[in-house]
């Protein structure tokens, strides 16, 4: 009996030492990091990304494109996320540290709306027009047919993918006018503009509420006139990473680009890739 109960003892002990031993795994981290435009996307994204492989924890942080970017060149995140091209300082960086000009993803499609407020009762803009009231040569909106009132003109901060895109492509890279208020996100930016009756700014058409996106040239910045090219500030969105991405990178960039991820596009108000 004896020898049988110092068998069973010895047994039990060895179990226990292996459960012990045995480390429970530890989940693996991606971060993705930068465009403010692409947060609210990107957050969805991981939440559904990480259903489907809770196995990998994917961590979303804004601050802008040139905060990703530099993230990206600091080793401090996978991917980043940003809102325009790299500009060539930022790929120079990367190329004279990595000895790679990295690797752009487009992950979605973006039109840039001008944003007023819902009781504005101007119904279109040139692209004239809208760089003239940013520049500060157009002050008052009876000049557009409006209401005799100022223009309240809010704009992003430089750090911001969407600032950039603006200030290239709209102001053709001329100063906007020293007037103008700074408004920190997308999100804040749609609601600044909701609460100011003479208010204008810019942002992606996935923020609608309580305000107007205006026409430009006449077209409506819809899915349809993005997608086909017609209205004329439309833009892509990407993902990019220092070299070929493996393993939980390689997995979630190619299911954002996949059906799943581009349903998520879809439903959030921005332009899926197909």
């Amino acid at each position: 009996m004896n020898r049988i109960l110092l068998i069973s003892l010895l047994l039990l002990s060895a179990a226990c030492r292996s459960s012990t031993t045995v480390p429970s795994a530890e989940p693996k981290i991606l971060r993705v990091m930068g465009s403010e435009t692409l947060m609210p996307l990107t957050q969805q994204w991981a939440a559904g990304f990480m259903q489907e492989h809770p196995e990998i924890s994917v961590h979303v942080l804004g601050g802008g494109t040139s905060t990703g970017v530099k993230a990206l060149t600091e080793g401090q995140t996978e991917i980043c996320a940003a809102s325009r091209p790299l500009k060539p300082d930022e790929v120079k960086l990367i190329a004279e540290k990595y000895h790679s000009v990295g690797l752009s993803y487009l992950v979605a499609k973006d039109a840039l709306s001008i944003y007023v407020n819902a009781s504005n009762p101007v119904p279109s803009l040139s692209l004239d027009q809208v760089r003239d009231l940013f520049m500060g040569r157009i002050v008052n909106w009876k000049d557009l047919g409006g209401q005799d009132a100022p223009v309240d003109v809010f704009v992003r901060p430089p750090n911001s993918g969407t600032y950039l895109y603006f200030k290239e492509h709209v102001l053709f890279n001329e100063l906007q006018a020293p007037t103008t208020l700074i408004v920190p996100t997308g999100k804040s930016m749609a609601e600044v503009v909701a609460k100011s009756i003479h208010g204008i700014g810019y942002g992606g058409i996935a923020h609608p509420s309580g305000i107007r996106n205006i026409k430009i040239n006449g077209i409506e910045p819809t899915e349809e006139n993005a997608r086909n090219d017609r209205y004329p500030i439309t833009r892509y969105l990407y993902f990019y990473v220092i070299d070929t991405p493996k393993g939980s990178t390689e997995l979630f960039i190619n299911w954002v680009q996949g059906e799943t991820g581009q349903k998520i596009v879809r439903e959030s108000g921005f332009i899926s890739l197909w």
